[in-house]
């Protein structure tokens, strides 16, 4: 372990408390010695609190503040959680800590500190934090009462009423590598989902999570930016060879989808990938496999078939991910899944995801799972009334066609195109190019700089028809556009429910035209079941 960096100084003017996520503990740290500042009439101390893993600013912890608007007599809280900066470290006095292993990441990934060390070594007492997340309000009042312990300690002892203490709250200890804060800085991240911001501090500080959430919630990056985390972290992780993470998935489409989110979070990390699914050739996929990754999406008849060829090991796993669980049961996998299950090593952790909980998904959660941190979304399913939904059955080689007819009689109208995949989408842009229709793609082969470019175009109208992947539209927030494209359909209804609802806001009507091939029938009627509404047939003629 590191040691601590003591400044020589005795008087302190900016005191920072630190945690993982300044949602909790540090909170409370700082609002307690800023009462004992208020109460001593000390103005020239500045107390702050910061976390190390701040992916967007967030309120604190309602039983942190219950305890803190209670003890301290303050009326409301308008607080945000945010991230430790550079700056912040070098103008600081003081640097105080929940954990050590905070301690030593701020010793990892910052310089110019002049005093840092944890809440308990600085009050002179053995011991750690309780870290309450996730658990009951009587865990929470003894986390309060411990670090009011601490700070009055530090204050009567070491401050004198002329020093300070302050900084954030937290989940685990492990700050935001910038390699990743780098890719969401440029994707324009700003606000998480509600199961990011629950799922990914507790994913963050390894504990074990059972989630239930519909496919469009944003629970990918809930599962996939904690174990890139860990892995780009890990440097004896680093130099092990074998597959680390392990994300099972019932379908191509959506092993596709989440590798293609992972080739984005991992862009400026060293964490290595790969896909397998069954119906294709699987010498690219051995070939990959031998190549080497730390990451493997998976679908489970095709794991099982490399698996029994020799080609895959799970006996290095560290992270295993099921999604799509209640899925995975309907599609009779949860034999293939009970096959797996055996081959993974019993120390990991486990991150389970579901859309319903029926008795067997319940009864394998209970063997799967350690004390995991129940976290259930629960999204809108239901559409918009002023949306008129209709459908064209027609072939996937006239859907080309289909949309240029419809985009040349609807020629003064704003237009969302919903493609698949990224190179279905820059396929579609050429298209409509050749037939004189102007029109951009946005997905995640974009820079940043291109996709707000072309949101920016879209939005101002200089840009009338927009081709976008599920993933990319989502800066897409525009009142009115009365015209949205489902030129692929998507392999889940929700996201079907999520991508209309771009069109009939603010009172505004809305039109939602969907192609659907013959092999995407099943998908109409997944729709229909969910929405409750029957797709209007529409005819046409090219």
């Amino acid at each position: 372990m590191k040691s601590s960096v003591f400044k020589k100084e005795n008087i302190l003017k900016k005191i920072i408390m630190v945690s993982t996520n300044n949602t909790c503990r540090s909170f409370i740290a700082e609002s307690i010695l800023r009462q004992y500042l208020l109460d001593a009439d000390q103005k020239n101390v500045e107390v702050i609190s910061r976390g190390l893993v701040v992916l967007f600013p967030e309120p604190v912890h309602v039983k942190a503040a219950d305890m803190v608007i209670k003890t301290c007599g303050i009326e409301s809280l308008d607080f945000r959680s945010a991230q430790l900066t550079q700056e912040e470290v070098e103008e600081s006095d003081l640097i105080l800590t929940m954990t050590e292993e905070q301690k030593d990441k701020i010793l990892e990934e910052y310089h110019g500190y002049k005093e840092i060390a944890t809440l308990n070594e600085y009050a002179r007492v053995e011991g750690a934090i309780i870290d309450p997340y996730g658990m009951e309000d009587d865990d929470y009042e003894r986390c309060f009462e411990q670090i009011a312990r601490l700070v009055k300690k530090i204050w009567q002892e070491r401050l004198g009423g002329n020093k300070m203490i302050g900084i954030g709250s937290d989940h685990g200890g492990y700050a935001l590598k910038q390699a990743v804060i780098k890719h969401l800085e440029e994707k324009g991240y700003a606000v998480p989902t509600p199961i990011q911001g629950e799922a990914i501090p507790a994913a963050l500080a390894k504990r074990d999570i059972l989630g239930c959430a519909q496919t469009g919630t944003g629970k990918t990056a809930s599962f996939a930016i904690p174990i890139i985390q860990h892995l780009q972290m890990n440097k004896e992780a680093a130099k092990c060879r074998g597959i680390k993470a392990l994300i099972l998935t019932p379908t191509r489409e959506l092993a596709l989808q989440i590798s293609e989110c992972i080739n984005d979070y991992a862009k400026y990390t060293q964490v290595r990938h790969g896909v397998i699914f069954g119906g294709v050739n699987q010498r690219p996929q051995v070939d990959m496999l031998h190549k080497g990754i730390d990451i493997l999406v998976a679908t489970p008849g095709r794991l099982l078939d490399l698996m029994n060829q020799g080609h895959i090991h799970l006996d290095k796993i560290q992270y295993f991910v099921l999604d799509e669980a209640d899925r995975m049961l309907d599609m009779g996998f949860i034999h293939d899944i009970k096959r797996i299950l055996p081959k993974l090593p019993k120390e990991k952790q486990t991150l389970f995801f579901s859309a319903t909980m029926p008795d067997t998904i319940i009864s394998l959660t209970n063997s799967l799972l350690k004390n995991p941190v129940r976290i259930s979304i629960t999204p809108k399913s239901s559409t918009v009334d002023a949306i008129e939904q209709m459908v064209y059955f027609v072939e996937k080689k006239e859907k080309s066609l289909l949309l240029v007819s419809i985009l040349q009689k609807s020629e003064d109208q704003s237009v969302l195109v919903f493609s698949r995949t990224k190179h279905n989408a820059d396929k579609i842009v050429k298209i409509l190019g050749k037939a004189g229709i102007g029109s951009q793609a946005i997905h995640g082969n974009k820079s940043q700089a291109a996709r707000q470019l072309a949101l920016g175009n879209f939005k101002s109208g200089k840009t009338r028809v927009m081709v976008a992947t599920d993933i990319a539209a989502r800066g897409i927030d525009i009142n009115e556009l009365p015209l949205v494209i489902n030129y692929d359909l998507p392999d889940v209804p929700e996201t079907y429910v999520h991508r209309i609802g771009r069109t009939g806001r603010a009172g505004n009507t809305g039109t939602a035209l969907t192609f659907c091939s013959q092999e995407e029938r099943k998908l109409v009627n997944d729709i229909q079941k969910l929405t409750g509404k029957k797709l209007n047939k529409a005819s046409y003629t090219i």
